[in-house]
């Protein structure tokens, strides 16, 4: 089965290489981890992402337009994100449990190595950078992420109405629950955002179903991680003064609903999933809130002073017992992995992005780029917020998306300020005037042919 389905990926990843634009590859990066599948060829392990990253660099090789694309990107962060590259090489190839795979490797093994654990996620910002370029590469990262969370929860969703606490296809709770946040904040802001009637409803029934997934995870990590990024949502919004009735009205109606929901179905506080989801510490919770900060993490806080620069290369300790191997908290997870220059380095990307998005959401206007850095930021703060309580950011999916939406949110930055930007995009996110408005402002029938 699994070499019967990389089979079949590695055909359409080739279509795609040979026919399709090379951007195409991205949703496919997302939604390789639904059905995870890998195989060891003469002992080397080929994943779904490895057949997406060969199609990537087949596409540079083979299309002119990628080269071409190449060419005109830009590179923001790029020493950092080089540094971060060969400081990761370094903290792998140093580790202990390392040494058996590197001791007489050669070259071509070495590299192979190094890219399957030190540099497997983090090329996805360079990636980035050439293929989500302008408003198409937002487009494509926006549906890629949508749809991803889409195909999560129709994994989820049969499992919690079975009573089981949801963690397909990703392998638990704690995985699933992150995953969702980037989706649920990406249906949010653009529902807030559109004028179309039709596709608010769509977001609407897209985001009420991402939701019930979320809450079938039982993870108060994700609705904590959710909820930060809806704070910045609305209050990037409110700041942003020719938005802040939109925020108020939206406000009104969200708790107008929530109220409404209540009366209607009082009970529904005492659901299982809900309950747990909204309670902060239960007796249980608390006994282990406890024995974290204890003993949980002050071992592993102690194991990254001991191994502060180069970490030790991995995250997973079975000292408290394979329930507990690690520090279930994402910053000390890439503490342990890289070392704390490395942990600080993907915090420092992660605020330049948060910058980024913030001017970007604050400049003049209000149009599709403007949405896309207020929804993009959100996320990254959902991110970053679950990561104080999960391996977030150690995961390699929601790496891959944070990796993507750094990228895109410093390039869009750029060409927001760029008055030479190429790309045109309307002002406001609105249905285009009818032709009869425009004949009556005094404009010509063709004009408005062509805004509509």
């Amino acid at each position: 089965m699994t070499t019967t389905l990389l089979a079949l990926l590695t055909l359409v990843v080739g279509y795609i290489v040979v026919a399709r634009p090379p951007v195409m590859l991205i949703p496919l990066a997302l939604l390789v981890y639904i059905k995870w599948q890998h195989l060891s060829l003469g002992g080397i392990f080929i994943d779904g992402s490895d057949v997406i990253t060969g199609g990537l660099a087949t596409a540079l090789v083979l299309r002119s337009e990628m080269r071409s694309e190449l060419q005109k990107a830009r590179f923001p962060m790029l020493l950092p994100w080089l540094f971060l590259v060969c400081w990761s090489s370094v903290a792998y190839l140093q580790a202990d449990l390392n040494q058996r795979y590197v001791a007489g490797a050669s070259p071509v093994q070495l590299g192979y190595q190094l890219y399957r654990y030190a540099w497997k996620d983090l090329i996805y910002f360079p990636i980035a950078l050439v293929l989500l370029r302008q408003a198409r590469g937002r487009r494509v990262l926006t549906a890629s992420i949508i749809a991803f969370g889409i195909a999560l929860a129709a994994y989820a969703i049969p499992e919690g109405m079975n009573g089981i606490r949801a963690g397909a296809p990703l392998g638990g709770p704690n995985s699933l629950s992150p995953a969702l946040i980037a989706p649920i904040l990406f249906a949010f802001g653009y529902l807030i955002a559109d004028q179309s009637i039709k596709r608010r409803w769509l977001l609407i029934g897209i985001l009420l179903i991402l939701v019930r997934a979320l809450l079938f995870t039982r993870s108060r990590g994700g609705m904590t991680g959710c909820m930060a990024g809806a704070v910045v949502i609305f209050g990037l919004l409110f700041l942003k003064g020719e938005r802040r009735t939109t925020a108020v009205k939206w406000g009104l109606a969200i708790s107008l609903g929530i109220l409404m929901v209540l009366m209607v179905f009082p009970s529904i506080l005492d659901r299982p999933n809900v309950a747990e989801a909204l309670t902060i510490f239960s007796p249980s919770d608390q006994h282990t809130f406890q024995w974290r900060t204890q003993e949980r993490w002050p071992y592993f806080l102690e194991k990254i002073k001991n191994n502060l620069w180069l970490g030790v290369g991995t995250d997973f300790d079975s000292y408290f017992g394979p329930t507990a191997a690690t520090p279930h908290n994402g910053y000390a997870s890439l503490s342990l992995i890289s070392g704390v220059p490395a942990m600080l380095t993907w915090v420092l990307f992660a605020a330049v992005a948060g910058l980024a998005g913030f001017r970007t959401t604050m400049r003049s206007g209000w149009g599709e780029r403007h949405v896309f850095s207020l929804c993009a930021m959100a996320s990254v703060v959902g991110y970053l917020t679950h990561n104080l309580v999960d391996r977030v950011l150690a995961t390699p999916v929601i790496a891959k998306t944070f990796w993507m939406l750094v990228a895109v949110l410093m390039l869009t930055w750029l060409e927001a300020r760029d008055p030479q930007a190429s790309e045109t995009e309307s002002e406001e996110l609105a249905p285009a005037p009818s032709p009869d408005l425009v004949l009556a402002r005094g404009g010509s029938r063709a004009r408005g042919a062509d805004w509509a």
